[in-house]
């Protein structure tokens, strides 16, 4: 009962900074550059992590109880709703320090990591580029590499370049600091490898982990088989990096915000009204900021809202077909929020990193299913939808996973070998990335620098994994869905609705696999191969 009434408490305090800390941190999300707000958010940051401070005794005494104690509460039906938080605090144990050690690591916070991000932050986000007579956001530029025109999208990879190398002297000895800062962490709480922590926070074990990387690495060939193919189309003997999510040039199709809303809000409703009613109520009530602006954050993301409100999604919406599946990917990430919050407490409302993606993925795939099936469409948009899902799947299971290999060898190497110069981390980055396109693409020096303004890679260590590991679980859903038809809706939202409260593995069980099992990962290639089977069928 003492137990139970203090997570409850937990919890309460818990509602109250979540919205403190979601109103500074979205304020200052668009409002870069803008000296008060950023005073304001930094503020907030440091007193909640003071306060934090006066309740890291929990964690602490957790720590410190017995096996046998443990399997008391683990074993308590009174407290079965709180199962899954005792497991984590369970197994993170032996990781958690003394009380004045932890307090001191996390006031020491303020001025080491997050200080570190917060100039990687303000550094990169500022960065402004001139095109021709104009001067344009890294978000901006992102988007000419979608350009038809080759010409535009090798002047975007070589401003680019140089653009992110006027940051050559702060950059890299952010990044070297913040790994450093991680392997002390590591050392202290007794991880051996620098994925450890990370596999621990996700509820995933190496093992599983390592299979996918396995199965994706062995499947290289179809990479290469793709762009062997896109040459043909495109009536080119050469592709480059920058050339690696070249449209058709006959393709010039544009949405604007309201036509992209209403071609995700169809597919969600075929599959299930209940996942199109939350995602209804997320535009109707404002919670979406669209478009890109020079005070603004690069890229989209999806905040949980307090616990029992919606959820808010921040956009760059610039008209293009990748942004009105990026807006399908948000949204599904807020009805994840959404069936979650409904279905447990707060303290197991997140579900792990590991699956936290597949909502998002999902419901892209749901909306690209809803296109390549319309029965009137042209042979060329076929085409360019097939080819465009095919590149979304080599961004999100190959680039993803190289991108997790580059970490692994950068975390290593700075542990061994010390401070790394950026030529150095440049050429890990460059070898490690370009290898999945091999044969196929030349990669140039201008592509070696391009880590720069990755985020994950500074603020998430090792998260990348998780984009990989969702694409191929949705794929065999997707797979799952075919087979089974609209009886599968019922038990997908049951699968979102379990949220943090089980591990990934017993989640994914419910939809009926098993994901330590090599064929699962397997499964989901086999669904990459058919959709180029299909291209190789629609380009003849």
């Amino acid at each position: 009962q003492q137990l139970l009434h203090l997570l409850q408490q937990q919890e309460n305090l818990a509602k109250l900074t979540h919205k403190i800390s979601l109103y500074a941190s979205l304020l200052e999300t668009t409002n870069i550059g803008d000296a008060t707000v950023t005073r304001f958010d930094k503020l907030i940051e440091e007193k909640l992590i003071a306060k934090g401070q006066e309740i890291i005794f929990i964690d602490v005494e957790l720590a410190q109880l017995s096996d046998e104690a443990w399997e008391v509460f683990l074993a308590s039906n009174e407290l079965i709703d709180y199962h899954q938080h005792l497991q984590d605090h369970y197994l993170e144990a032996k990781h958690t320090l003394s009380e004045p050690e932890e307090k001191i690591l996390a006031e020491k916070s303020q001025t080491s990591s997050h200080a570190l991000l917060h100039l990687f932050t303000v550094t990169t986000n500022t960065l402004t580029f001139e095109w021709h007579d104009t001067t344009i956001t890294l978000e901006e530029l992102q988007s000419k590499f979608h350009d038809s025109d080759p010409a535009v999208r090798k002047e975007a990879a070589i401003i680019l370049h140089k653009g992110l190398q006027g940051n050559n002297r702060t950059t890299p000895a952010i990044l070297n600091a913040l790994v450093q800062d991680k392997t002390i962490s590591d050392r202290l709480r007794h991880f051996d490898q620098p994925e450890d922590a990370r596999y621990l926070s996700d509820s995933v074990d190496r093992e599983t982990v390592e299979a996918m990387i396995t199965a994706v690495a062995n499947s290289r060939e179809l990479v290469q088989r793709y762009y062997a193919i896109k040459k043909r189309i495109l009536k080119t003997d050469t592709l480059h990096w920058w050339d690696r999510y070249a449209p058709l040039p006959e393709v010039t199709q544009e949405y604007t915000a309201s036509e992209g809303w209403e071609m995700v809000q169809q597919a969600l409703h075929a599959f299930s009204p209940t996942m199109a009613a939350i995602a209804t109520e997320v535009i109707e009530q404002n919670h979406v900021d669209w478009f890109p602006s020079q005070t603004k954050h690069n890229g989209a993301f999806c905040a949980f809202g307090q616990y029992g409100k919606l959820p808010y999604v921040m956009l760059n919406y610039t008209n293009k077909p990748d942004d009105v599946m990026t807006l399908a990917h948000e949204l599904g990430h807020a009805v994840h929020d959404v069936l979650a919050q409904r279905n447990n407490v707060l303290l197991q409302t997140w579900p792990s990193t590991a699956t936290a993606e597949i909502a998002s993925v999902f419901a892209e795939s749901l909306l690209f299913e809803r296109l390549i099936g319309t029965k009137d469409i042209r042979q060329q948009d076929r085409i360019s939808l097939l080819m465009n899902d095919i590149e979304g799947a080599f961004a999100t299971v190959h680039r993803q996973t190289s991108m997790f290999q580059f970490e692994q060898q950068l975390h290593r190497k700075r542990r061994t070998e010390g401070e790394l110069s950026q030529e150095e981390i440049d050429t890990l980055w460059h070898d490690t990335m370009k290898a999945p396109f091999e044969g196929e693409l030349i990669y140039t020096n201008e592509h070696r620098n391009t880590w720069m303004y990755i985020p994950h890679i500074f603020r998430s260590p090792f998260y990348v994994y998780s984009y990989a590991f969702a694409q191929l679980c949705v794929l065999a859903l997707v797979q799952q869905y075919k087979e089974q038809g609209p009886g599968f809706a019922d038990k997908y939202l049951e699968l979102l609705s379990i949220g943090g409260s089980k591990t990934p593995r017993e989640t994914l069980t419910t939809a009926g696999f098993d994901i330590t099992k090599p064929e699962f990962w397997q499964k989901g290639l086999d669904y990459i191969n058919d959709r180029i089977t299909e291209l190789e069928q629609a380009a003849t």
